[in-house]
């Protein structure tokens, strides 16, 4: 397996775990290199961007695009409510809140013999000199 996918691998495992534990349900997560392009001109004008700086062992920025329909379900799952259809200003501060905890549960992940890596919230918005030749 070669090193971005395991990479990638980690964050979705994380992810998996920490939306078992806050759904109390089992989720399992893939990864589809193949397809990174098409979901990212679907989503690129429409979608809701969270970034992420990583430091020490592994350096750069990491970015998630979402479905905004996506996250709002995810900030649901993590307030327990339901019932908004729209991205509101308290339902992003719980989806930021969601992907900062997937952060702490990749951070434990990425951890090695050689270090750790860092993982540290930078906000929304789109990554600088972000091209659909740059996704995965």
């Amino acid at each position: 397996m070669n090193t971005l996918l395991e990479y990638l691998n980690t964050w979705g495992t994380s992810i998996a775990e920490v939306l078992s534990q806050v759904a109390g349900l089992s989720f399992q997560a893939s990864v589809d290199v193949e397809g990174g392009p098409a979901v990212f001109e679907r989503l690129s004008s429409r979608g809701t961007w969270l970034r992420f700086s990583l430091s020490n062992r592994l350096r750069g920025e990491q970015a998630f695009l979402v479905s905004n329909d996506d996250a709002v379900r995810l900030a649901q799952l993590l307030i327990g409510e339901s019932g908004d259809t729209v991205l509101t200003p308290d339902l992003r501060d719980a989806l930021e809140e969601m992907f900062r905890q997937f952060s702490g549960a990749a951070t434990a992940s990425l951890k090695d013999d050689t270090g750790e890596t860092k993982v540290q919230w930078a906000g929304g918005g789109r990554p600088l000199g972000q091209s659909p030749q740059d996704t995965v």
